[in-house]
């Protein structure tokens, strides 16, 4: 989905720009006033980062889908608050994201971190000093994203 930058909002109706040209996209949800957890999803795809949002959406996550990895990161760094949660595919154009775990994570300790890949397998992160907290295969089923998410960032019981 691609939207124009013009369109991009934040919450309080200031424009949202992307360092490449409209691939940052907030969920039509996203409202940071909320206290359901914020998730990222980080997939060069578009339709595949959309199902995912929409899947953490449907299980109440707030979602701000990102279709690169490097847009995620400078989000990340100027977030307030930051989001609980980084759900990225692996293997996409610049940074990968096993390389945006790394960073996110030196950024921000306590994040949690979920690597999606249709490409690589979890022996991948076995030497890594930083690894991602749950690694998920392509294809998978909304039921093994919505657990996987739920126990890494449980959404807090109203």
């Amino acid at each position: 989905m691609k939207t124009q930058d013009s369109d991009l909002k934040d919450i309080d109706g200031k424009p949202q720009y992307s360092s490449d040209g409209g691939d940052f996209v907030p969920s039509p949800t996203h409202n940071l006033a909320s206290e359901d957890p914020l998730v990222y999803v980080v997939d060069d795809e578009p339709t595949i980062g959309e199902v995912i949002a929409t899947m953490l959406q449907l299980e109440g996550y707030q979602t701000l889908l990102f279709h690169n990895a490097n847009d995620a990161y400078q989000a990340l760094l100027n977030a307030k608050p930051p989001p609980v949660l980084l759900v990225t595919d692996f293997l996409m154009e610049g940074i990968n994201g096993m390389e945006l775990v790394e960073q996110s994570i030196k950024f921000c300790p306590g994040l949690k971190t979920m690597i999606i890949s249709g490409s690589a397998g979890p022996e991948m992160f076995k030497n890594r000093q930083i690894k991602p907290d749950r690694f998920i295969r392509k294809p998978f089923t909304m039921e093994n994203l919505v657990q996987s998410a739920q126990a890494l960032a449980p959404i807090p019981k109203k």
